[in-house]
């Protein structure tokens, strides 16, 4: 949880949340990125319930943490680290 405040501090993302969807967005540098791509590996290994995944938009990186449709809430723990407009 640190690491992903650390990321949040560096550079504040924009977040939108929809039913089972987060959507999260940052302009980072290249350290950064590769720092959300660690992290997002490490989820996927730990929080294999939900979907982890980054792209990159131009120089945005946006992570997309989707749920089963059916458990919207397994991912509050990590939504609540990114308030969603």
């Amino acid at each position: 949880m640190r690491r992903w405040q650390a990321l949040a501090e560096k550079a504040p993302p924009r977040a939108r949340r929809t039913d089972n969807r987060l959507d999260v967005r940052w302009h980072l540098d290249e350290d950064g990125a590769i720092e959300l791509d660690l992290l997002a590996a490490a989820e996927r290994e730990c929080c294999s319930f939900l979907s982890w995944t980054v792209t990159r938009a131009g120089a945005d990186s946006i992570l997309t943490v989707t749920a089963d449709l059916s458990r919207p809430d397994d991912m509050a723990t990590i939504a609540a680290l990114f308030p969603a407009s």
